[in-house]
């Protein structure tokens, strides 16, 4: 876990989850895939 360790990064999602949660469960996974 490189830039998904980042506190910016987590932020991010939380914010994301907080806006859109039905979007951001399958985009979670797909991000960290991209990430890694």
């Amino acid at each position: 876990l490189g830039e998904a360790g980042r506190p910016e990064d987590t932020t991010t999602l939380y914010l994301v989850i907080k806006g859109r949660p039905e979007s951001a469960f399958p985009a979670e996974p797909v991000y960290r895939r991209e990430a890694h």
